[in-house]
Protein backbone atom coordinates (compact mmCIF):
# COMPACT_ATOMS: atom_id res chain seq x y z
CA UNK A 1 0.00 0.00 0.00
CA UNK A 2 3.21 2.41 0.68
CA UNK A 3 4.71 1.56 -2.58
CA UNK A 4 1.26 2.46 -4.64
CA UNK A 5 0.85 5.60 -2.51
CA UNK A 6 4.06 7.11 -3.06
CA UNK A 7 3.66 6.06 -6.75
CA UNK A 8 0.76 8.07 -6.97
CA UNK A 9 2.14 10.87 -5.44
CA UNK A 10 5.35 10.59 -7.78
CA UNK A 11 2.80 10.46 -10.66
CA UNK A 12 1.16 13.55 -9.24
CA UNK A 13 4.19 15.38 -8.01
CA UNK A 14 6.03 15.16 -11.81
CA UNK A 15 2.89 16.54 -13.04
CA UNK A 16 2.88 19.40 -10.65
CA UNK A 17 6.13 19.58 -11.20
CA UNK A 18 6.12 19.71 -15.17
CA UNK A 19 2.63 22.03 -15.68
CA UNK A 20 4.35 24.64 -12.93
CA UNK A 21 1.62 24.10 -10.55
CA UNK A 22 4.58 24.33 -8.14
CA UNK A 23 6.50 27.26 -10.12
CA UNK A 24 9.18 27.31 -7.77
CA UNK A 25 9.90 24.55 -7.77
CA UNK A 26 9.28 24.08 -11.79
CA UNK A 27 10.12 27.32 -14.04
CA UNK A 28 12.42 29.90 -12.28
CA UNK A 29 10.43 33.11 -12.95
CA UNK A 30 11.62 35.30 -15.55
CA UNK A 31 13.91 37.69 -14.27
CA UNK A 32 13.12 41.25 -14.59
CA UNK A 33 13.29 42.53 -17.78
CA UNK A 34 13.89 39.69 -19.53
CA UNK A 35 13.53 39.53 -23.33
CA UNK A 36 10.86 38.33 -24.91
CA UNK A 37 10.81 35.97 -28.07
CA UNK A 38 8.61 36.48 -31.13
CA UNK A 39 7.80 34.12 -34.25
CA UNK A 40 5.22 34.90 -36.62
CA UNK A 41 5.00 31.28 -38.02
CA UNK A 42 3.32 29.87 -40.98
CA UNK A 43 1.53 26.21 -41.67
CA UNK A 44 1.55 24.04 -44.72
CA UNK A 45 -0.65 21.09 -44.39
CA UNK A 46 -1.03 19.80 -48.17
CA UNK A 47 -3.26 16.55 -47.53
CA UNK A 48 -1.22 14.41 -50.26
CA UNK A 49 -2.65 10.66 -49.98
CA UNK A 50 -0.01 8.17 -48.72
CA UNK A 51 -0.94 6.22 -51.83
CA UNK A 52 0.11 9.38 -54.35
CA UNK A 53 2.55 7.80 -57.12
CA UNK A 54 5.36 10.72 -57.06
CA UNK A 55 6.61 9.75 -60.16
CA UNK A 56 3.10 9.66 -61.99
CA UNK A 57 0.97 12.54 -60.23
CA UNK A 58 3.95 15.03 -59.12
CA UNK A 59 2.64 17.45 -61.67
CA UNK A 60 -0.70 17.70 -59.68
CA UNK A 61 1.09 17.56 -56.21
CA UNK A 62 3.39 20.78 -57.12
CA UNK A 63 0.38 22.47 -58.72
CA UNK A 64 -1.47 22.08 -54.73
CA UNK A 65 2.45 22.88 -53.33
CA UNK A 66 2.13 26.68 -55.36
CA UNK A 67 -1.63 27.42 -54.20
CA UNK A 68 -0.34 26.92 -50.96
CA UNK A 69 3.03 28.26 -51.16
CA UNK A 70 0.96 31.59 -53.00
CA UNK A 71 -1.73 31.78 -49.64
CA UNK A 72 1.35 31.21 -46.85
CA UNK A 73 3.11 33.70 -48.63
CA UNK A 74 0.34 36.43 -48.71
CA UNK A 75 0.09 35.91 -44.84
CA UNK A 76 3.60 37.39 -44.31
CA UNK A 77 5.27 34.70 -41.61
CA UNK A 78 8.90 34.81 -40.39
CA UNK A 79 8.92 31.22 -41.02
CA UNK A 80 7.30 28.62 -42.91
CA UNK A 81 7.03 25.11 -41.65
CA UNK A 82 6.27 22.05 -44.22
CA UNK A 83 5.47 18.10 -43.10
CA UNK A 84 7.46 15.18 -43.13
CA UNK A 85 8.36 14.12 -46.31
CA UNK A 86 6.78 16.88 -48.06
CA UNK A 87 9.35 16.16 -50.77
CA UNK A 88 8.95 12.39 -51.14
CA UNK A 89 12.50 12.16 -53.09
CA UNK A 90 15.36 13.52 -51.68
CA UNK A 91 15.94 17.05 -51.47
CA UNK A 92 18.94 17.73 -52.19
CA UNK A 93 19.12 15.59 -54.92
CA UNK A 94 15.87 16.93 -56.64
CA UNK A 95 17.13 20.29 -56.02
CA UNK A 96 20.35 19.64 -57.88
CA UNK A 97 19.34 18.23 -60.71
CA UNK A 98 17.31 21.00 -61.42
CA UNK A 99 13.94 18.69 -62.38
CA UNK A 100 10.38 19.53 -62.29
CA UNK A 101 9.92 18.72 -58.69
CA UNK A 102 13.51 20.52 -57.66
CA UNK A 103 12.42 23.81 -59.67
CA UNK A 104 8.68 23.79 -59.02
CA UNK A 105 9.40 23.17 -55.46
CA UNK A 106 12.54 26.05 -55.43
CA UNK A 107 9.80 28.30 -56.81
CA UNK A 108 7.35 28.08 -53.79
CA UNK A 109 10.12 28.63 -51.07
CA UNK A 110 11.43 31.41 -53.33
CA UNK A 111 7.73 32.99 -53.34
CA UNK A 112 7.45 32.85 -49.30
CA UNK A 113 10.39 34.86 -49.29
CA UNK A 114 11.38 33.80 -45.56
CA UNK A 115 12.89 30.34 -44.31
CA UNK A 116 11.59 27.14 -44.18
CA UNK A 117 11.61 23.30 -42.72
CA UNK A 118 11.31 21.12 -44.95
CA UNK A 119 10.59 17.09 -44.36
CA UNK A 120 12.51 15.02 -46.68
CA UNK A 121 14.57 11.77 -47.09
CA UNK A 122 18.18 11.72 -47.58
CA UNK A 123 20.42 9.69 -49.14
CA UNK A 124 24.53 9.74 -49.14
CA UNK A 125 27.56 7.68 -49.06
CA UNK A 126 24.57 4.36 -49.41
CA UNK A 127 23.16 5.81 -46.21
CA UNK A 128 19.22 6.76 -45.94
CA UNK A 129 17.84 9.06 -43.55
CA UNK A 130 14.62 10.65 -42.41
CA UNK A 131 15.02 13.98 -42.53
CA UNK A 132 14.02 17.59 -41.74
CA UNK A 133 15.72 20.50 -43.63
CA UNK A 134 16.26 24.21 -42.81
CA UNK A 135 16.58 26.01 -46.27
CA UNK A 136 17.10 29.58 -47.15
CA UNK A 137 14.51 31.76 -48.46
CA UNK A 138 16.49 30.83 -51.66
CA UNK A 139 15.58 27.56 -50.90
CA UNK A 140 19.90 26.41 -50.52
CA UNK A 141 19.77 23.94 -48.12
CA UNK A 142 21.67 25.63 -44.68
CA UNK A 143 20.81 22.52 -42.38
CA UNK A 144 19.70 18.93 -42.01
CA UNK A 145 18.57 17.22 -38.58
CA UNK A 146 18.38 13.17 -39.39
CA UNK A 147 15.90 11.25 -37.35
CA UNK A 148 17.67 9.69 -34.57
CA UNK A 149 14.41 7.64 -32.56
CA UNK A 150 13.45 5.37 -35.94
CA UNK A 151 10.15 3.30 -35.82
CA UNK A 152 10.72 0.06 -35.38
CA UNK A 153 9.27 -2.51 -38.61
CA UNK A 154 8.67 0.51 -40.16
CA UNK A 155 11.78 2.77 -40.71
CA UNK A 156 14.25 0.64 -39.52
CA UNK A 157 14.14 -3.71 -38.63
CA UNK A 158 15.35 -3.86 -34.83
CA UNK A 159 17.78 -7.14 -33.82
CA UNK A 160 18.25 -7.86 -37.87
CA UNK A 161 19.50 -11.22 -36.91
CA UNK A 162 16.45 -12.08 -34.93
CA UNK A 163 13.87 -9.95 -37.52
CA UNK A 164 16.02 -9.50 -40.74
CA UNK A 165 13.04 -11.71 -42.45
CA UNK A 166 10.60 -8.80 -41.79
CA UNK A 167 12.60 -6.82 -44.45
CA UNK A 168 12.73 -9.77 -47.34
CA UNK A 169 8.85 -9.82 -46.58
CA UNK A 170 8.39 -6.35 -46.89
CA UNK A 171 11.06 -4.59 -49.00
CA UNK A 172 10.11 -0.93 -48.01
CA UNK A 173 10.53 -1.87 -44.32
CA UNK A 174 13.47 -0.92 -42.27
CA UNK A 175 15.23 1.22 -45.09
CA UNK A 176 16.49 4.10 -42.87
CA UNK A 177 19.32 4.58 -40.46
CA UNK A 178 19.32 6.65 -37.11
CA UNK A 179 20.70 10.05 -37.05
CA UNK A 180 23.50 10.44 -34.33
CA UNK A 181 22.47 13.37 -32.90
CA UNK A 182 20.01 16.35 -31.77
CA UNK A 183 19.90 19.22 -34.29
CA UNK A 184 18.75 22.94 -33.67
CA UNK A 185 17.90 25.19 -36.33
CA UNK A 186 18.73 28.97 -35.44
CA UNK A 187 16.24 31.12 -37.04
CA UNK A 188 16.36 34.33 -35.93
CA UNK A 189 17.78 36.41 -32.84
CA UNK A 190 16.43 35.16 -29.65
CA UNK A 191 14.62 31.87 -31.80
CA UNK A 192 15.70 28.41 -31.97
CA UNK A 193 14.10 25.54 -33.30
CA UNK A 194 14.30 22.01 -32.37
CA UNK A 195 13.11 19.78 -34.87
CA UNK A 196 11.23 16.66 -34.00
CA UNK A 197 9.89 14.42 -36.83
CA UNK A 198 6.61 12.17 -36.32
CA UNK A 199 7.06 9.62 -33.44
CA UNK A 200 9.82 11.52 -31.82
CA UNK A 201 6.89 13.81 -30.69
CA UNK A 202 6.05 11.08 -27.90
CA UNK A 203 9.20 11.42 -26.21
CA UNK A 204 9.98 13.57 -23.99
CA UNK A 205 13.58 13.45 -23.26
CA UNK A 206 14.05 14.06 -27.19
CA UNK A 207 12.84 17.04 -26.47
CA UNK A 208 13.99 18.41 -23.62
CA UNK A 209 17.59 17.44 -25.25
CA UNK A 210 16.58 19.93 -28.36
CA UNK A 211 15.65 22.29 -25.56
CA UNK A 212 19.30 21.72 -23.53
CA UNK A 213 21.09 21.90 -26.95
CA UNK A 214 19.26 25.22 -27.42
CA UNK A 215 15.94 25.45 -28.85
CA UNK A 216 13.40 28.00 -27.69
CA UNK A 217 11.17 26.23 -29.69
CA UNK A 218 9.90 22.79 -30.72
CA UNK A 219 8.85 22.23 -34.28
CA UNK A 220 7.00 18.37 -34.65
CA UNK A 221 6.78 17.79 -38.48
CA UNK A 222 5.02 14.50 -39.39
CA UNK A 223 3.15 12.80 -42.00
CA UNK A 224 -0.21 10.08 -40.16
CA UNK A 225 -1.30 9.99 -43.57
CA UNK A 226 -0.38 5.79 -44.13
CA UNK A 227 -3.20 5.81 -40.96
CA UNK A 228 -6.91 6.09 -41.98
CA UNK A 229 -7.88 6.06 -38.49
CA UNK A 230 -9.09 10.06 -37.24
CA UNK A 231 -8.87 8.92 -33.98
CA UNK A 232 -4.98 7.94 -34.28
CA UNK A 233 -3.84 11.16 -35.58
CA UNK A 234 -5.82 13.15 -32.93
CA UNK A 235 -3.91 10.89 -30.14
CA UNK A 236 -0.63 11.14 -31.83
CA UNK A 237 -0.77 15.08 -32.20
CA UNK A 238 -2.37 15.04 -27.84
CA UNK A 239 1.56 14.31 -27.12
CA UNK A 240 2.62 17.58 -28.48
CA UNK A 241 1.46 19.26 -25.11
CA UNK A 242 3.36 17.29 -22.77
CA UNK A 243 6.25 18.49 -24.78
CA UNK A 244 5.51 22.45 -24.39
CA UNK A 245 4.72 21.90 -20.66
CA UNK A 246 7.37 19.78 -19.38
CA UNK A 247 10.31 22.43 -21.04
CA UNK A 248 7.66 25.78 -21.26
CA UNK A 249 8.86 26.54 -24.56
CA UNK A 250 5.79 26.54 -27.68
CA UNK A 251 5.35 23.67 -29.62
CA UNK A 252 4.67 23.96 -33.27
CA UNK A 253 3.20 20.84 -35.19
CA UNK A 254 2.76 20.18 -39.02
CA UNK A 255 1.75 16.81 -40.33
CA UNK A 256 0.84 16.19 -43.89
CA UNK A 257 -2.94 15.30 -43.57
CA UNK A 258 -3.22 17.23 -39.77
CA UNK A 259 -3.39 17.32 -37.01
CA UNK A 260 -1.21 21.00 -37.54
CA UNK A 261 -1.48 23.19 -34.85
CA UNK A 262 0.44 25.87 -32.63
CA UNK A 263 1.03 25.59 -28.56
CA UNK A 264 2.18 27.99 -26.20
CA UNK A 265 4.44 26.75 -23.14
CA UNK A 266 1.22 25.94 -21.63
CA UNK A 267 0.05 24.10 -23.66
CA UNK A 268 -2.90 26.31 -25.10
CA UNK A 269 -3.38 26.06 -29.00
CA UNK A 270 -2.99 28.94 -29.88
CA UNK A 271 -4.54 28.34 -33.50
CA UNK A 272 -4.29 25.56 -35.78
CA UNK A 273 -5.91 23.81 -38.78
CA UNK A 274 -8.35 21.61 -39.71
CA UNK A 275 -7.61 18.00 -40.02
CA UNK A 276 -7.91 16.06 -43.44
CA UNK A 277 -8.39 18.93 -45.77
CA UNK A 278 -4.86 20.93 -47.65
CA UNK A 279 -5.12 24.36 -45.77
CA UNK A 280 -2.19 26.96 -44.56
CA UNK A 281 -2.31 29.12 -41.35
CA UNK A 282 0.01 31.46 -40.05
CA UNK A 283 0.08 32.19 -36.15
CA UNK A 284 1.99 34.51 -33.96
CA UNK A 285 4.29 33.46 -30.34
CA UNK A 286 5.33 35.28 -27.93
CA UNK A 287 7.19 33.94 -25.19
CA UNK A 288 9.80 34.34 -22.95
CA UNK A 289 12.32 31.25 -22.95
CA UNK A 290 13.26 30.04 -19.60
CA UNK A 291 13.87 26.31 -18.05
CA UNK A 292 11.53 24.39 -16.18
CA UNK A 293 12.63 21.81 -13.52
CA UNK A 294 12.38 18.73 -15.73
CA UNK A 295 14.61 20.93 -18.66
CA UNK A 296 17.57 20.96 -16.21
CA UNK A 297 17.18 17.38 -14.40
CA UNK A 298 15.22 15.39 -16.61
CA UNK A 299 13.86 12.54 -14.84
CA UNK A 300 15.65 12.58 -11.52
CA UNK A 301 12.65 13.59 -9.61
CA UNK A 302 10.72 10.28 -11.21
CA UNK A 303 13.41 8.22 -10.74
CA UNK A 304 13.88 9.46 -7.13
CA UNK A 305 10.52 8.58 -6.08
CA UNK A 306 10.67 5.17 -7.86
CA UNK A 307 14.11 4.17 -5.77
CA UNK A 308 11.99 4.98 -2.75
CA UNK A 309 8.78 3.01 -3.65
CA UNK A 310 11.09 0.14 -4.22
CA UNK A 311 12.69 0.84 -0.85
CA UNK A 312 9.59 0.89 1.03
CA UNK A 313 8.68 -1.97 -1.15
CA UNK A 314 11.47 -4.09 -0.02
CA UNK A 315 11.05 -2.52 3.68
CA UNK A 316 7.32 -3.88 4.09
CA UNK A 317 8.73 -7.65 3.44
CA UNK A 318 10.14 -7.61 6.61
CA UNK A 319 6.74 -6.67 8.04
CA UNK A 320 4.12 -9.34 8.73
CA UNK A 321 0.15 -9.60 8.21
CA UNK A 322 -0.17 -8.74 12.04
CA UNK A 323 2.68 -5.64 11.62
CA UNK A 324 5.01 -6.96 13.30
CA UNK A 325 8.47 -6.49 11.85
CA UNK A 326 10.79 -9.10 11.27
CA UNK A 327 14.61 -8.91 12.04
Amino acid sequence: AAAVLVAVSAVSGQLLLSTGVLPALGTPPAPAGARKSTLRVGLVQPDIPAEADWLDEAGWIMSRYEKLGGEIARLEPELIVWPEAAVRYPLAWELARNGMVGRRFRAVVREGGVPAIVGSPHEEDSRATNCAFLVSPRCEILQRYEKVHLVPFGETIPWKPVFGFVQRMVPDAGGFEPGKERGVFPIKEGVVAGPLICYEGIFGDLARRSVVSGATVLVNITNDDWSKSETSHFQHAAMAVFRAVENRVPVVRVGNSGVSFVLDGTGRRLGGLEWGSPRVACVDLEWVPGRTFYTRHGDLFARAVMLAAAALAAAGVFVDRSGRRKL
